[in-house]
């Protein structure tokens, strides 16, 4: 098996810290930015995901 990349490696540990603090978020008792704020941080779990997805598969992430 082939060594992780230290940056996929980065980015998967961005995505799992983004998802623990939006299940945080969510089970807060009072609704005050519930949804707003759960909402950004899945969506920056996901894009931290996809980035070591293509970081790991060409390399790269940005062109």
């Amino acid at each position: 098996m082939p060594k992780a990349k230290r940056d996929v490696i980065e980015f998967k540990k961005r995505a799992i810290n983004s998802l623990v603090l939006g299940i945080e978020l969510f089970n807060r008792p009072h609704d005050r930015g519930r949804s707003e704020s759960v909402l950004i941080l899945l969506h920056h779990a996901f894009e931290m995901l996809l980035k070591a997805i293509i970081k790991d598969i060409t390399g790269r992430v940005h062109t």
